[in-house]
């Protein structure tokens, strides 16, 4: 494929074009707002206590909101203020603490990984976009909500070969088809699927070409989906943990570094890489599916062959993945919502070896991926890796998109 270079370049290129996509004009400059949340509950109640120490330590996170705390054991008197605000929700009184945070009520504090987690992704929706008041709703008045004017702290980060970059302008969809993208470009996935195409190419078969190819490429997507699945909801679990998202930061600068160490002394240290041992294994299995004559077997073969290469790639595959998944739950979404953003960013992800593999299907030829080829994919990944582990570790809210 004289053309590869070429193909590559434009791919990236539209990457790059993807992260400098902006929201809206809206979204530039975007204020924030004050936040009230108001709680009843009592002395005696140990989920009451909980939700209180938690709420200290976001109050430091989050200045603007504001935390109202009604104690019914000690103050009888506010039971009936309690009564006008569930009727004001439409609901019935429930357990404590019951809660009371813009256009939603809910009762009782489980603990920081669920209820805590429900009660942050609340806040910064409601500092992003504004909520109403519960005293408001409660007294039916029309909304009317506080500017609080943001600081003013610049955002631009000066990226090598992309220039000034604000990551305020930057929406979660783009960002996930860029980083989708360029995660694709990974010299480890590349490597086992050009390979592949190249013994392909030589039994002069399209449709064993694109058996074999296709359910390759097929199969690798759903294990991947998997693997990012299983961090997603490792993180949903873990909630906004402040020592977790350090360590994922620190993590993805690491594994930066070492991407960027190895475009001028590869394997010299560590090195994000398949292991040597392992590619022989590799090898002999890819040819025995390509010499196979039985479809289910060549199938079968090709499936767990897909599997299998995915598990021995995380050690240089799970850079990009642990960042994004752990930007994913930094926002306030849905559960289909957070699997809607995994499946484009699969999408994005196998869209170079869709795009490698059809070429290659239409043309009868393949090469394998070469060292420059490699560095330049170390070069762009391990720059946008380092960029993302350091945005992440000290200055998270950035990552926080409009969905």
């Amino acid at each position: 494929m004289a053309s590869y270079l070429s193909f590559k370049a434009a791919i990236i290129l539209f990457s790059v074009f993807l992260l400098l996509l902006p929201v809206s004009a809206d979204d530039v400059g975007q204020p924030e707002y004050n936040v009230t949340l108001v709680v009843f509950g009592r002395t005696s109640c140990p989920h009451c206590q909980a939700e209180k120490e938690f709420m200290s330590e976001l109050l430091v996170r989050y200045p603007q909101v504001t935390f109202d705390y009604y104690d019914l054991e000690t103050n009888p008197e506010f039971v009936p203020l309690l009564l006008n605000f569930t009727d004001a929700y439409g609901e019935k009184p429930g357990g404590v603490p019951a809660n009371f945070i813009g256009d939603t009520y809910f009762a009782g504090y489980g603990n920081t990984f669920v209820s805590g987690q429900r009660i942050e992704n609340k806040v910064k929706f409601c500092i992003k976009y504004g909520c109403l008041s519960p005293y408001l709703k409660l007294t039916n008045s029309s909304m009317k909500l506080e500017l609080v004017q943001p600081e003013n702290v610049s955002n631009i980060m000066l990226v090598p070969g992309l220039g000034e970059v604000d990551p305020l302008t930057v929406s979660l969809p783009a960002f996930t088809m860029a980083v989708g993208l360029l995660d694709g470009f990974n010299p480890c996935a590349m490597w086992v699927l050009t390979f592949l195409l190249a013994l392909l190419v030589y039994t002069r078969s399209r449709r064993k070409m694109f058996l074999v190819g296709g359910i390759f490429i097929l199969a690798s997507g759903i294990s991947y989906f998997l693997f990012m699945a299983a961090w997603l909801n490792l993180f949903l679990f873990v909630g906004y943990a402040t020592p977790t998202r350090v360590a994922i930061g620190a993590f993805a600068v690491a594994a930066g570094l070492i991407n960027l160490k190895d475009v001028f002394w590869f394997k010299k240290g560590p090195s994000l890489t398949i292991p040597e041992s392992v590619k022989p294994g590799i090898f002999k299995r890819m040819r025995s599916i390509v010499h196979e004559g039985a479809l289910p077997a060549t199938i079968a073969g090709t499936i767990v062959l897909a599997f299998a290469v995915n598990l021995v790639e995380l050690a240089c595959t799970a850079g990009f993945p642990a960042i994004y998944t752990r930007v994913l739950t930094l926002n306030n979404l849905s559960a289909p919502m957070y699997y809607a953003y995994l499946s484009l960013y699969i999408f994005f992800y196998m869209l170079d070896d869709l795009l490698v593999f059809s070429i290659a299907v239409y043309t009868l030829r393949s090469r394998k991926l070469d060292a420059k080829e490699g560095k330049i994919g170390k070069l762009i990944g391990g720059t946008l890796m380092l960029l993302l582990g350091l945005i992440l570790i000290f200055k998270p809210g950035i990552l926080m998109f409009g969905g």
